[in-house]
């Protein structure tokens, strides 16, 4: 929600142009979603779970467990 989001941003201690450098979105995008104009995306929540957890990049530990080989 609009609120949880808010609530993110201070407790991250973010601007909303550092929040939406690091969510990869424009500020408007933040803006709008401060304002409840914009809903916020499973991608946008996942990224600030990500971020919240200090959790910088992917690196896809799992991707030696899957078999890709082709033919």
């Amino acid at each position: 929600t609009r609120n949880e989001f808010t609530l993110w941003l201070h407790t991250m201690k973010l601007s909303k142009a550092a929040a939406a450098r690091a969510l990869g979105v424009s500020s408007t995008t933040v803006t709008e979603m401060v304002n409840g104009n914009q809903p916020i995306s499973r991608r946008t929540e996942l990224a600030c779970a990500a971020l919240y957890c200090r959790i910088g990049s992917l690196k896809f530990p799992w991707k030696h467990h899957l078999n890709l080989r082709h033919g």
